[in-house]
C-alpha cells in the first residue's frame, strides 16, 4: 500500500495506526479471468490496486463522455478508482479482469471512519481530499479530459501537496528530508549530499515556491 504516496504519508506519520487502518479498511481479494471488478453507473464502494495479473479498462458512450468505445489494459501495479474514497463517485467505466488477478481494496466506508478518528492524520487526509474532489469537478476540457475510475487529472501527490496549508505542506517536507537522511535514499534529480540541499527545499517549501514528497518506490520529489 505504501507504494502510493499519500499512503506512504500516512505510514510515515504513524505506523501504529497504520497497521489498524490496513487490519480495518483493507483486504485481499481474487478475480477469475472476465469476472467484473465493477460496472458503470454503480456506486463506487472501493479502491483498488492490482496487486497481481491484468485488467481492462471500458467507457462507452452511454455512461461515460467519451466519443467512441475506448479499452485501456491494466497491468500489476495499477490504482482503480481512487476517487471513491475521496467522493461520492459513480462508476464510469467497466473494470474486468483479463487473467487470474490479485486485488486489493480499501474499503472508502472502513477508510473514513478510520481516518476521522485520528485527529493529526485526520486533518491530513481532510485537505488531501478537498484538493482530490477539486481536481474531480473542475477536470473538463480543453484544460483536462474528464475524469475517469482509472485516472483524475492533475491528482498526482505533488500536485495536492501543494494545495495543501503551508504547516503541512512543510511538515511533509521535513518527513521526506528526514526519511532521506536517515534510509540513504537516492533522490530523483538530486546530487549526494542531500542534507543542505534538503534544508534549502524545506525553506522552499515554506515560501510556497515548492513541494517535497516522497514517490511510491520511497525517493524524494520535488
Amino acid at each position: 500500500l505504501i507504494r502510493h504516496p499519500f499512503l506512504r504519508i500516512l505510514w510515515m506519520l504513524d505506523t501504529q495506526w497504520f497497521t489498524k487502518f490496513c487490519a480495518r479498511a483493507v483486504e485481499i481479494s481474487f478475480r477469475r479471468n472476465d469476472d467484473d471488478i465493477f460496472v458503470p453507473g454503480g456506486e463506487a464502494v472501493a479502491a483498488y490496486f492490482v496487486a497481481d495479473g491484468s485488467v481492462s479498462y471500458t467507457q462507452e458512450p452511454q455512461t461515460s463522455p467519451v466519443v467512441g468505445t475506448t479499452t485501456r489494459e491494466l497491468d500489476h501495479g495499477t490504482w482503480l478508482c481512487e476517487s471513491a474514497l475521496w467522493s461520492k463517485w459513480i462508476h464510469v467505466g467497466c473494470a474486468k479482469a483479463t487473467s487470474a488477478c490479485q486485488l486489493i481494496e480499501i474499503s472508502a466506508f472502513a477508510c473514513l471512519r478510520t481516518l476521522t478518528g485520528h485527529s493529526g492524520i485526520g486533518e491530513l487526509a481532510n485537505e488531501y481530499c478537498q484538493a482530490f474532489h477539486s481536481r474531480i469537478v473542475t477536470a473538463k476540457p480543453p484544460q483536462a479530459s474528464y475524469p475517469s475510475d482509472v485516472e483524475v487529472p492533475f491528482t498526482e501527490c505533488g500536485d495536492l501537496v501543494y494545495m495543501m496549508t503551508r504547516d503541512l505542506r512543510v511538515s511533509i517536507a521535513i518527513m521526506a528530508s528526514q526519511a532521506i537522511e536517515r534510509k540513504g535514499l537516492a533522490a530523483v534529480g538530486f546530487r549526494s549530499g542531500m542534507s543542505r540541499h534538503a534544508e534549502e527545499l524545506v525553506h522552499e517549501v515554506s515560501e510556497g515556491k515548492a513541494v517535497l514528497v516522497l514517490n511510491g518506490a520511497g525517493e524524494a520529489e520535488r
